[in-house]
């Protein structure tokens, strides 16, 4: 992040989602690493850490769903 963009920021965090593939009745659980940071009221995600998944030959997206394994802070929600 360019120092720049840092000052807008006043507090940074890693959060860690469990993630959920479903893909023909089967669901892969995943983990998703993304650095955060908020601003007022709006939370802005940075980048994508990592993502470590199990190889899948199928070329279907998968839909999936994030949920969040820490809490925003209060005054987010």
């Amino acid at each position: 992040m360019s120092p720049t963009l840092a000052r807008l920021f006043f507090h940074y965090t890693e959060i860690t989602y469990r993630t959920l593939c479903e893909e023909n009745s089967h669901t892969i659980e995943l983990d998703l690493t993304v650095t955060q940071a908020y601003a007022g009221d709006a939370w802005l995600r940075k980048r994508a850490d990592e993502v470590r998944a199990p190889r899948k030959t199928s070329t279907r997206p998968l839909l999936i769903k994030l949920h969040r394994s820490e809490s925003a802070p209060s005054r987010l929600r």
